[in-house]
């Protein structure tokens, strides 16, 4: 599938992104954390199954570590199913927590572009640090690309890449900002949490609905 023309805003308000996403994510809060909530309940079902099998990680044999990275890609695309859910919401739709599944039919391809977009940022970091840094925010969408818009591997990364670059700077610190407003929130008990990483996946949800729906 070819890849779709991003609309690339001519700048990004960081103080605007924030006071939509709080506003938006009133009403969303109970999917999202159904959606995280299965989420952990997978991984935890899984990190049982391969302790019963194959006892800790650390002595778990090749077959063992293998088992183990197939787990993870499995919860990788669990994971993605998350942001799925939030790009829903920006649509305009009513999605499920129980939707956050829906994302293991794309299983293969999730897998692959995480694998490269992965082994591309190491590169990059190796290098100097700064172009790790700028690929890791600029791949930023690349998953959610291959599952929603069936993109090829290379078409997500450099399509997410491309429509990132032209706001790199204001994507950086408007996630920045939002990671120091989850950091702050966690410290009285964690209580904070509750409203703020709905916050996020719902930001992150109207930035792609932003560039890739219109």
């Amino acid at each position: 599938m070819n890849a779709p023309t991003a609309t690339v805003p001519s700048s990004i308000s960081i103080s605007q992104e924030l006071n939509s996403a709080w506003q938006d994510s009133s009403g969303r809060k109970l999917t999202l954390w159904g959606a995280i909530g299965f989420l952990v309940l997978t991984q935890f079902i899984l990190g049982i199954v391969h302790y019963a099998l194959f006892g800790s990680p650390e002595t778990a044999g090749a077959v063992g570590q293998i088992v183990n990275i197939l787990f993870g890609l499995v919860s990788g695309a669990i994971g993605v199913g998350v942001f799925i859910i939030a790009i829903e919401f920006a649509r305009g739709n009513s999605p499920k927590a129980t939707s956050v599944f829906d994302t293991m039919g794309g299983i293969v391809s999730i897998s692959l572009c995480s694998i490269l977009m992965m082994i591309l940022i190491v590169i990059g970091l190796v290098l100097l640090i700064l172009p790790g840094i700028y690929l890791a925010v600029s791949y930023m969408f690349a998953l959610p690309l291959v599952y929603d818009k069936k993109l090829g591997v290379w078409d997500a990364l450099e399509t997410s890449r491309k429509t990132v670059t032209a706001n790199w700077f204001s994507y950086f610190f408007l996630f920045l900002l939002m990671s120091i407003i989850m950091v702050i929130s966690a410290i009285p008990l964690f209580i904070g949490l509750i409203w703020t990483v709905p916050m996020s996946y719902t930001m992150y949800g109207r930035l792609y609905h932003k560039a890739f729906d219109s």
